[in-house]
């Protein structure tokens, strides 16, 4: 009976729409035999394709099994398009488990197309008489960023109404898995043929049936394309696949992984081969940045030397110059793109030398030297060398190198907190797709040490003193331990903001002097009172020690939240941007967790 049930998806089955009549109880009832089973499944007389299914044992939850799946409605009706013999089966949920009817046929000698003309039936296969073939996304349509992407599954994650949480570029694709196709044909039948060279089974040759309703495909025989490397992580490639988006151009399945990672949505990308032979991108130019002056970016007064970031050596950006992929750290790197401490050894003695008057020298990791120059265009953001050209190994197929003509693009700089370039990302462009591959190099041995005590003094005390209030605009945010909050400029909520914090914070301030012994002083001025403490700086941990006072209290709905130290973290905010951005000081509130406020220039 089992081998039957399974040849039943060879046979030519279209759509089903099942009827939404309320079923009894889902639960096992009293036992039942094989004998005293009660149902009808008849065809409509004036619409011989229409099945009509029916449990006649009340009390009993009925399972039926259909061409198209299963059922356990107590009524159900089937639309079958195309002729046929089709094998249903009757049974109930009884005390002693399921019992089953004989398997039964039903045999359909007409055809009702008014079945299969929903306009997804259209887009999948391009209607009756028809046929379209689908290719996985290389993420140069327009379309999706690539061939895969990732959603949660305790989302909502549902046809037209889906949030993929990341959508890579390259999952580790290969050009095999790039040249399968898939072909859903609608002459005679619901017809779906592969081709495969990524798998072992080779091409296929089965069919499909597309639940318009549900928003779910469904083949036998053959399953849809997909990279070869995610296949062993699920373990449903045919049934029931979730239809995120079916349009012309683009196909969007949902596939649930099930292997020991748990479970998560793969999003697979399909565009159809006539969109992709005919897809001709829009042109989108190369933007340029204003960073300042690029020769004292790269050089200084005479040279400075940049090494590879072995912690976030490379990523990918838009072409405004925002990383794509959150990582932050070796061990954020997936293992598709093969980096991990151990390929970290390959690159930790990699730098680059500019010097102001145009040389450059490109240390290898086994600490060879090359000598050239370099040019640097600062109307474009590009360096061109010559003589001595980047190139340093990462990890398989990463490479630190430059474009065709043997230049980069500064597609992204980062300050320290006395904002000095601390960081630069240089981009090669992508020469089929709106985005940059970057690389991450940071200021090494310079020979020219700061004194960050001084920077942070002069930051809060200036020449003699500086006094702050709190920022009303932007006042706290709650951030992780590396300063990254939720909160934003202009938005408040009535547990810690309302009009006693805010008449509380009207006058009050804070005030960091510098006396004549180079020790600091703390003044807090708030509802009347002045509290004064020594105030120790550490710019190295990013602290101040103020022992004998707090910082400014919120009142009113904000009452609760930490404002003692004695150790105070400067939780973001540059030392050179104080008078213009203000800063951040915070106090652990929890675990990984900072109260941070937002103070500015009185």
């Amino acid at each position: 009976m089992k081998n039957n049930l399974k040849l039943l998806y060879t046979l030519l089955g279209l759509v089903f729409l099942f009827a939404y009549c309320s079923p009894d109880k889902y639960e096992m009832g009293a036992s039942i035999s094989k004998d005293e089973l009660k149902y009808s499944i008849l065809q409509n007389p004036e619409d011989p394709n229409m099945i009509i299914m029916e449990s006649l044992n009340p009390g009993f939850t009925p399972t039926w099994a259909t061409p198209y799946g299963q059922s356990i409605r107590v009524k159900d009706t089937l639309y079958i398009a195309f002729p046929g013999t089709y094998t249903f089966q009757y049974g109930v949920l009884s005390g002693g488990g399921i019992v089953e009817a004989d398997a039964m046929n039903i045999t359909i000698t007409t055809t009702n197309l008014s079945y299969v003309d929903d306009p997804l039936w259209t887009a999948l296969c391009g209607g009756v008489d028809n046929e379209k073939t689908w290719i996985l996304d290389t993420g140069k349509y327009g379309l999706a960023s690539g061939p895969m992407g990732y959603a949660d599954p305790s989302a909502t994650q549902e046809y037209e109404n889906f949030t993929p949480n990341w959508e890579p570029g390259d999952v580790g694709q290969t050009a095999e898995d790039l040249a399968a196709t898939m072909t859903f044909s609608l002459k005679g039948g619901p017809y779906l043929t592969t081709v495969k060279p990524n798998e072992s089974g080779g091409n296929e040759s089965g069919t499909y049936f597309l639940n318009a309703s549900t928003h779910t495909l469904t083949t036998s025989n053959a399953s849809v394309i997909r990279v070869a490397s995610f296949i062993d992580n699920a373990s449903n490639w045919t049934s029931n696949i979730k239809i995120l988006r079916l349009n012309e151009n683009q196909m969007r399945l949902a596939i649930m992984r099930t292997n020991s990672e748990g479970p998560w949505y793969y999003i697979f990308n399909y565009v159809s081969k006539t969109y992709a032979d005919n897809y001709v991108p829009e042109d989108v130019p190369d933007p340029n940045f204003n960073f300042g002056d690029q020769s004292e970016i790269l050089s200084v007064t005479s040279s400075k030397t940049w090494v590879v970031d072995t912690n976030t050596p490379f990523n990918w950006s838009d072409l405004n110059g925002n990383l794509m992929n959150d990582w932050n750290s070796i061990e954020d790197y997936p293992d598709w793109t093969g980096y991990n401490a151990a390929a970290a050894a390959n690159i930790a003695g990699c730098a680059i030398t500019f010097t102001k008057d145009g040389k450059v020298t490109i240390r290898e990791n086994d600490g060879t030297e090359t000598e050239g120059t370099y040019t640097n265009k600062q109307s474009t953001n590009t360096i061109t060398f010559k003589d001595a050209i980047p190139n340093f190994p990462v990890a398989g197929w990463v490479n630190i190198s430059t474009t065709a003509a043997n230049q980069w693009k500064i597609v992204k700089i980062e300050h320290d907190v006395m904002g000095s370039v601390s960081g630069i990302w240089f981009g090669n462009r992508d020469t089929s797709e709106p985005q940059y591959m970057v690389y991450h190099f940071i200021v090494g041995d310079t020979g020219n040490e700061v004194d960050v005590n001084k920077a942070m003094k002069k930051a809060l005390c200036g020449t003699g003193s500086k006094t702050f209030k709190i920022d009303t605009n932007w006042p706290v945010d709650w951030t992780n331990f590396e300063g990254v909050g939720w909160t934003k400029p202009g938005e408040y909520e009535g547990w810690f903001w309302d009009e006693p914090t805010i008449a509380s914070l009207e006058t009050a301030t804070i005030t960091f002097t510098s006396n004549a012994d180079g020790s600091v002083t703390y003044t807090r001025f708030q509802d009347g009172i002045t509290s004064t403490s020594p105030c120790t700086l550490d710019a190295e941990n990013m602290t101040l020690t103020i022992p004998d006072a707090d910082l400014l209290k919120f009142v009113g709905s904000g009452a609760w939240m930490a404002i003692s130290g004695p150790t105070i973290k400067w939780v973001k905010g540059g030392f050179a941007n104080v008078d213009t951005d203000g800063f951040w000081l915070g106090v652990v509130s929890k675990e990984n967790e900072y109260t941070a406020y937002h103070y500015i220039l009185k």
